[in-house]
């Protein structure tokens, strides 16, 4: 089971930054998870997690086995603490999503002056992206869907998550596709970006956040992304991540 990462993070000062990594996570039995080639991405760092996990698919838990960095003044890097792992809350255990937390705590020495950083942030993760030709054929041809699901937020200021109601409506039968995202009464997205490569949405009104997604799944019925939010002239204030599916019939053919 091949699974594609996005996610955010914030870091310990409350500076915006985005998180985001491609890994592949697979079922060797019904109690452990190779993370061989995973890895989570923020600003100059890179974190592995150990190469086994413990769980299952959609609940797993482990640590970080390094931590490095292309910024070439940073030194004597040491993890002191650090988790990856997936939750218990996904929206179902028999779709093509997970998701989960992540955390470290890092000291290191920067031009020789000591240094520490918590980061902590959200993933998600969508199995067996949905073929190109399958999207391709829903385009102009298919019909109104409406895709539900959950989402989960990172406060930049404090680190809190919550989480809630998602749906994204796709019009497949128009001549140019839209989207619409809803994320319970914190934001709501909107753009005529969708192609197979994906979803991709501004905030509406005059907020200028964004949100992307990906189709998953041998026939698009499952979507999974991150978003941020960033009121007009203000930074970003939340970050976040979601998982929607769907039952209704996307062709029309």
């Amino acid at each position: 089971m091949n699974f594609d990462m996005s996610g955010f993070a914030v870091w310990s000062e409350s500076t915006a930054s985005t998180a985001t990594a491609t890994v592949n996570l697979k079922t060797l039995s019904s109690s452990t998870i190779d993370t061989a080639s995973s890895s989570i991405k923020i600003g100059y760092w890179t974190f592995t997690p150990a190469s086994i996990l413990t769980g299952t698919i959609n609940n797993f838990a482990g640590t970080f086995a390094s931590a490095t960095t292309e910024e070439m003044s940073i030194e004597n890097i040491n993890i002191v603490s650090s988790s990856f792992s997936a939750t218990n809350d996904d929206y179902s255990s028999n779709d093509d999503m997970t998701w989960g937390v992540w955390n470290t705590t890092i000291t290191y020495d920067m031009e020789a002056i000591p240094t520490t950083d918590n980061l902590s942030g959200l993933w998600v993760a969508g199995a067996n992206p949905t073929e190109s030709s399958v999207i391709e054929g829903y385009l102009g041809a298919g019909s109104m869907v409406t895709y539900n699901g959950k989402y989960k937020a990172i406060e930049v200021t404090d680190g809190s998550i919550s989480t809630g109601t998602a749906m994204l409506q796709i019009d497949f039968g128009v001549s140019t596709p839209s989207a619409s995202l809803t994320l319970g009464s914190i934001a709501t997205y909107s753009g005529i970006d969708v192609s197979p490569s994906g979803i991709k949405m501004t905030q509406t009104g005059s907020d200028t956040g964004e949100a992307i997604g990906n189709f998953y799944g041998v026939d698009g019925k499952s979507v999974a992304g991150s978003f941020y939010i960033q009121p007009e002239s203000s930074g970003i204030t939340t970050q976040g991540v979601y998982q929607v599916t769907t039952t209704d019939s996307i062709s029309t053919q």
